[in-house]
């Protein structure tokens, strides 16, 4: 904003700006955790096989979720390598938590 508008802006009015900015196309981000449900029972529609668990506690709230897509099943049933490799990252931002991803390799890495 300084170098092409000559404008002297913050960073925390410039970073409530793209908030505002994301909210207005997207919609607020506490909107999108009621679309899991359906987003969960269209993957088992699309995909039979697929597991999806998604979990909230006592008041409705979002607590976590795991989904296994069905040809990822299959191909872990049929070409992987038995080994797994589990890693995780710290979120940070509004909804702070650990998102965990498990990976594996197929004879061609």
């Amino acid at each position: 904003m300084q170098v092409e508008h000559v404008l002297h802006l913050l960073y925390s009015k410039a970073w409530r700006a793209k908030d505002h900015a994301e909210a207005s196309v997207f919609g607020p981000p506490e909107e999108s955790f009621k679309l899991l449900t359906a987003y969960c029972h269209r993957s088992k529609e699309v995909n039979p096989w697929t597991i999806t668990v998604l979990k909230t506690n006592v008041t409705n709230q979002f607590e976590y979720m795991f989904i296994a897509h069905a040809a990822s099943l299959h191909g872990f049933r049929t070409v992987i390598r038995p080994v797994i490799a589990i890693d995780d990252t710290h979120l940070k931002g509004k909804f702070s938590g650990i998102m965990f991803v498990a990976i594996c390799l197929d004879a061609n890495n």
